[in-house]
C-alpha cells in the first residue's frame, strides 16, 4: 500500500531498488508531484557517488502546464507520443528523463 501523503514511508527493503519508476498520479497538483518525487527519489538505484541522486529512468504523465515541474523534479521532458484519454476535460503529456525512440512517434490513435 502506498500512500502519497506519506511520501517517506517507503519500505527499506525495496529503497534504492529500482532501475525505474513510472508516475501517474491522481492529482497533477505541484504539491503532490513534489511528494512523489521524495517518493522516487527513495526507489530509484542510487549512482556510484555516495552524494547523488537516483540514476534510474523516470516515465509520468501529467498536463502541459507541468512541463517545468517535470523538468525541475525529475530531469523530465514531454515526449511527442501522447496518450488517448476521450474521457478526460485535459490532454496529458508523457515525460521522461530518458530518450525512447518509441516514444518519439505521435499516437496513430490521435487524429
Amino acid at each position: 500500500m502506498y500512500d502519497f501523503q506519506k511520501s517517506e514511508d517507503i519500505n527499506s527493503d525495496v529503497q534504492f531498488s529500482f532501475d525505474m519508476v513510472i508516475i501517474d498520479p491522481p492529482f497533477i497538483t505541484r504539491d503532490v508531484w513534489e511528494k512523489y518525487a521524495v517518493t522516487t527519489r527513495l526507489l530509484l538505484k542510487r549512482r556510484d557517488s555516495e552524494d547523488s541522486e537516483g540514476s534510474g529512468l523516470v516515465m509520468a504523465t501529467t498536463v502541459a502546464e507541468n512541463q517545468e515541474i517535470m523538468k525541475e523534479l525529475f530531469h523530465a521532458t514531454p515526449t511527442v507520443f501522447k496518450p488517448k484519454l476521450p474521457n478526460l476535460v485535459y490532454q496529458y503529456n508523457v515525460y521522461t528523463n530518458f530518450y525512447s525512440e518509441l516514444l518519439s512517434k505521435p499516437n496513430p490513435e490521435i487524429k
